[in-house]
């Protein structure tokens, strides 16, 4: 696998190596075909209610933190779909397809785990840029 200008799927692409995954191969391979699947499909992919309202509840088969990856490093996990979250909540601010106190209370929320110290992650995407993405999937 290679590394794109499209720092989300990178990081969805190593993720599964740098937290230390059983498998990490069969589980990038797997989070890149729901990745780029998703990439020009709005449903079933659109926000939903339950989007705003629950953590990770868009990420939840991309989740590293579920134990069905069995990634070793959860810190490292934990970053990494803060970071995802941050990228889609920028976007769907940008969007206006959530408000500003909505936006403002995910990202606070979501920042703790999003600045989790690890260089690797980092050299992907850093937090503070995670957090005023001006680009998502596709819709």
């Amino acid at each position: 696998m290679r590394a794109t200008k499209d720092v989300i799927r990178n990081l969805v692409q190593e993720a599964p190596f740098i937290c230390g995954c059983d498998e990490p191969e069969r589980v990038s391979f797997s989070f890149l075909t729901m990745y780029d699947a998703t990439k020009n499909t709005k449903t079933p992919y659109d926000i939903t209610p339950q989007d705003v309202l629950i953590p990770n509840n868009r990420f939840k088969f991309f989740d590293l933190t579920n134990e069905h990856w069995r990634a070793k490093d959860l810190l490292a996990a934990r970053k990494v779909m803060a970071l995802l979250n941050l990228c889609m909540w920028s976007n769907w601010f940008r969007k206006g397809k959530v408000g500003k106190v909505e936006h403002d209370t995910a990202i606070a929320r979501l920042m703790t785990d999003a600045e989790i110290e690890n260089a690797e992650i980092d050299a992907i995407l850093p937090a503070a840029q995670a957090a005023v993405m001006q680009f998502w999937l596709a819709g």
